[in-house]
């Protein structure tokens, strides 16, 4: 570690020892990182990288953690922030982006500038690097479908250009994630949308906007969908025929316009929770999604655990959408 830390000091890039990982994280979860370090530009992520490559130091690249749950027992050695590479070049018919751009901050930009398909992807958090890998969508909205190519720096050293047909996205998830492709993401480029009237696309994402805090959490405290969407099919597919039951004859009121939809999904929430016996799961999984969970205090951690536990055993499956560090 002294090696790494007389590099980081010789070429300039900063860094924090003992680093609390609670600090940094967007959960506000993890243990303590025996360094945390801020790349300030792609040279410097490239360099920084290579060296440890070459000496085989184990680290893992994170954006804003936006779709990472670090245990609060999970004390790693090396992690490299990416949030200090955010520069963006909007040119005649690319959008060039460093890995650490985030898609909320080009997403607005973008549309100020009248480009379509960044409207469902204004409330997305998250860094334009991890929006590839995981191949992120809202609203019909993503920028693998506007994605040329990526620049990778591979494993051995290399730097490449990896285009949009050799990523193999399908639904959430990419060659990247599945560990087909292994390397650091350094840069994203967009091919240049669609143009049409900027105050169109406005109006747009603002109605995709209060949609979604109708129908969404908000992303303070939470990461999002936390199982697929196969696995969460699986999940309600495997309750008990009680439990479906009653859930159907909500929905049917619900269909009948005798409840709201909040009204709906509040109930199934607590239907699902009362039948199975996690009643006290109730103050952590939101009334608006069963699929998202809310960190909002110190027994979050345990209750996940308990409501992981449950989802996955009903689903009879093990996958989850987020990455969590153990």
């Amino acid at each position: 570690m002294e090696e790494i830390i007389t590099y980081l000091n010789k070429v300039q890039i900063p860094y924090e020892t003992d680093a609390d990982i609670k600090q940094h994280t967007w959960i506000h979860r993890g243990g303590t990182a025996k360094l945390w370090i801020m790349p300030m530009s792609c040279e410097q992520i490239t360099a920084l990288c290579r060296k440890l490559y070459s000496t085989g130091q184990p680290f893992i690249v994170v954006g804003q953690t936006s779709n990472i749950y670090f245990k609060n027992d999970y004390n790693p050695d090396i992690i490299i922030s990416t949030t200090k590479l955010n520069h963006y070049y909007i040119n005649p018919t690319t959008i060039d982006c460093e890995c650490g751009t985030s898609v909320k901050t080009l997403s607005h930009a973008c549309i100020e500038s009248g480009y379509a398909g960044f409207e469902g992807l204004i409330d997305l958090p998250g860094t334009v690097a991890a929006a590839i890998v995981n191949n992120s969508s809202c609203y019909d909205c993503s920028l693998s479908s506007m994605l040329n190519h990526i620049t990778l720096l591979t494993e051995d050293g290399e730097v490449k250009k990896i285009t949009v047909y050799e990523l193999g996205f399908t639904e959430r998830s990419s060659k990247l994630k599945r560990k087909e492709i292994k390397g650091t993401i350094l840069q994203v480029q967009l091919n240049i949308p669609k143009c049409i009237s900027p105050s169109t696309l406005k109006e747009k994402a603002e109605k995709i906007h209060q949609n979604r805090l109708i129908y969404q959490e908000k992303p303070a405290n939470t990461l999002g969908s936390i199982f697929p969407k196969n696995v969460y099919n699986d999940f309600e597919n495997n309750l008990s025929f009680l439990t479906k039951l009653i859930i159907k004859a909500f929905v049917l009121l619900n269909v009948l316009h005798i409840i709201s939809y909040q009204t709906l999904t509040k109930s199934k929430r607590d239907i699902i929770l009362l039948l199975n016996g996690k009643t006290q799961l109730r103050p952590y999984i939101s009334s608006k999604n069963f699929n998202c969970f809310i960190w909002k205090d110190r027994n979050a951690d345990e209750m996940f655990d308990i409501y992981k536990d449950f989802f996955l055993k009903t689903a009879l499956q093990d996958t989850t959408e987020i990455e969590i560090f153990t």
